[in-house]
């Protein structure tokens, strides 16, 4: 669920920037493709406040409520969405490449 629902943010960014004439990346989250779940306690203090929609960090950097998405997109006119390519994750349990078989 946690995963359509940042599908559906991502949709809905799109249409908010198109009239702007920009695009995004891809989304990239801690925890996946090698970036540590630990640098989430980088982005946190990025946000206005502590608990940003009411989320917070364990000790461990995992996020409550448990099924709860971080991560960044980059934003302009000059950038562009790939396609998934597993040649640039190293984790080999990666959901995406399940995805591909």
């Amino acid at each position: 669920i946690a995963e359509k629902t940042a599908d559906c943010m991502e949709i809905a960014l799109d249409e908010y920037i198109r009239d702007r004439g920009w695009r995004h990346t891809n989304r990239f989250s801690p925890g996946y493709c090698g970036w540590h779940v630990s640098e989430q306690k980088k982005l946190f203090p990025l946000f206005p406040s502590a608990e940003p929609c009411g989320i917070r960090l364990t000790d461990s950097s995992l996020m409550l409520p448990i099924k709860s998405v971080s991560g960044v997109i980059g934003l302009g006119e000059d950038v562009r969405k790939l396609e998934y390519t597993c040649g640039l994750c190293t984790y080999d349990r990666c959901y995406r490449r399940k995805q591909r078989g």
